[in-house]
């Protein structure tokens, strides 16, 4: 049943629930009214548990602090029920803030059974009769009656009333709450959830990674010309295909070595839009535009690059930036920067340190060395979210959907950064808030419009071919409005033409003024799209420059392909 359908029958069986009184008899008009209590801490354990798919079981305590505060400072201080209930509000909300603290990093069965504790040292706190206050295994008695207005709610019908209006509310609230980027947010955490398993995965990969270039180390390094082939397997070329550069590999003898510029020039020729997805535009959102919006009189950032990269100032920027992981150096003092406007390509051999360094860039990972500056400003030592917020986006080698969501739930995603709304004005669906859902939907439509994906924007992501999914993903990071956004293999399982529109994809983000840093194991596309490529291997730079530079270089050419046996004896 959908979550649509689920709220619909909720309101009709509250809207039954209000002729009750007249059908039963008291008895089973106080049962009534203590299934519309239950029913608001259903509805409240909903949220953690059925919206952000948090296996909490606190809630009880939460419900039981509540109801003692209410009745300690009726009996013991007198005060009237309805004015306790705010006190009785904060106070279980500290103390949820206070239990999260030790939890907020738990999950699965580790977050249910440290939350079932919780509600096991509660009740013998409680039965213990703390401080003298809670009456022991007795319990609190001589509990007034409600007023309200000067009304006494003595009757169980009076009382069933109260409780089922509550009820009603706290359903409205409720389904505020799911068309609000708060609700959305709740349901982005549950869907992140499954995929936790495979990012574990990618957080053991550098080390992963070391341990492949150890295992390489012990390795011949100087293949036999005819084992070419072996060798290029032994080095792992993923960006440099054996087959796209094997007339570069046989005849380097009869002339300088190269990566085959023939190819690579013809697919740039080649690259054309697939039908239907044409260059980006700059979104005509006011305050949700894309940044430097040529419709503001400003030159395209594409023109400057293409003028030779004049007036350009670096974006980004990292000096002597190192990481180890135990004993292994995964990084070691590299150093480059990317410039405003540019398409910047960083490249290398599997296990060369290429998604460890986009990692420490986007705050996955600490550097133990070195610097990372943004827009002039250190970014090191920032957290995700925050370098998010700074700017920076990223997409992953593994495509990193929520499955389960719409196409167009999964772009809007990338907006959170930039909402305004706060999380009770969502709940009381306050006319600011509803225009502010109105101009995020329009935005998130029309990126979906220009990335060719609106005829899928109500399907769900897990749904989709693999092409179109990598779309989505890029589409998710464009609706955060990034100065720049960083791709880890955007072409990883695409075919020649998809390659092609992407390639033509990249070129329109650069226009619309986004710098691009990536990350990709696909000559063609990166010497089509790059300004500058980086190499590096074994985590150190070796070759930075244009595409033509990068081709033709001996020390990138052998750390994919090894050295020749005839190059050695030269030498030697």
């Amino acid at each position: 049943m959908s979550a649509t359908a689920t709220r619909n029958t909720g309101i009709a069986v509250w809207i039954l629930g209000l002729a009750l009184p007249l059908a039963l008899n008291s008895a089973w008009v106080s049962v009534a009214a203590i299934f519309a209590i239950y029913g608001i801490v259903a509805l409240s354990e909903d949220i953690i548990l059925g919206r952000a798919g948090m296996f909490d079981m606190g809630h009880a305590v939460y419900f039981g602090i509540g109801a003692y505060v209410t009745a300690i400072l009726n009996v013991t201080f007198n005060w009237p029920i309805f004015f306790t209930i705010p006190f009785a509000i904060l106070l279980a909300a500290a103390f949820g803030a206070l239990l999260a603290a030790p939890l907020i990093r738990l999950r699965g069965d580790y977050l249910l059974v440290a939350s079932i504790g919780f509600n096991a040292i509660f009740v013998l706190a409680m039965q213990n009769d703390l401080f003298g206050l809670t009456g022991g295994s007795d319990g609190i008695t001589g509990i007034g009656v409600p007023s309200l207005f000067g009304l006494q709610i003595e009757s169980q019908n009076a009382m069933f009333w109260l409780d089922w209006v509550v009820l009603g509310i706290v359903l409205l609230l409720m389904r505020n709450l799911d068309g609000s980027e708060f609700g959305r947010a709740l349901r982005y955490l549950k869907q992140a959830q499954a995929g936790r398993t495979r990012r574990d995965d990618d957080r053991r990969q550098p080390a992963q990674g070391e341990n492949a270039r150890l295992r390489h180390r012990r390795r011949p390094r100087r293949p036999r010309r005819h084992a070419v082939c072996g060798a290029a397997l032994h080095r792992q070329p993923v960006l440099l295909q054996v087959h796209r550069i094997g007339d570069a590999v046989r005849h380097r003898h009869r002339r300088r070595p190269g990566l085959d510029p023939r190819r690579a020039a013809r697919h740039r020729a080649d690259v054309r839009p697939a039908p239907g997805l044409p260059r980006l535009r700059p979104i005509p959102l006011p305050g949700l535009r894309l940044r430097d919006d040529p419709g503001d009189g400003a030159a395209p950032a594409g023109a400057v690059a293409a003028a030779g990269g004049a007036g350009m100032s670096a974006l980004l920027e990292l000096q002597g930036l190192g990481i180890r992981f135990g004993g292994l150096r995964a990084v070691d003092k590299l150093s480059f920067t990317v410039d405003k406007g540019q398409i910047v390509a960083l490249i290398g051999p599997n296990g060369a340190g290429k998604t460890t360094v986009f990692n420490m860039i986007t705050g996955v990972y600490r550097p133990t060395e070195g610097s990372i500056r943004f827009e002039g400003q250190d970014i090191t030592a920032r957290r995700p979210h925050l370098v998010a917020a700074a700017g920076i986006m990223r997409t992953f080698q593994t495509i990193r959907l929520f499955p389960e969501m719409s196409v167009l739930e999964n772009v809007r995603a990338g907006c959170h950064l930039r909402v305004r709304q706060q999380w009770w004005q969502g709940l009381l669906s306050l006319p600011s808030q509803r225009r502010e859902e109105a101009a995020l939907a329009e935005r998130a439509h029309d990126i979906l419009r220009r990335l060719d994906l609106d005829s899928f924007a109500h399907d769900r992501a897990v749904s989709l071919p693999y092409g179109v999914q990598r779309r989505v993903e890029l589409a998710r990071t464009l609706a955060a409005d990034p100065k720049m956004i960083i791709l880890d293999e955007p072409a990883a399982g695409l075919n020649d033409n998809e390659s092609a529109a992407l390639s033509e994809t990249i070129f329109g983000i650069r226009d619309s003024g986004i710098t691009v840093l990536l990350v990709e194991h696909d000559m063609n596309v990166v010497m089509s799209v790059a300004d500058k490529i980086v190499v590096i291997n074994f985590g150190q730079k070796i070759a930075e420059g244009g595409p033509d530079d990068i081709r033709n270089d001996t020390q990138v050419i052998e750390a994919y392909l090894g050295r020749d046996d005839d190059e050695e004896e030269g030498v030697s």
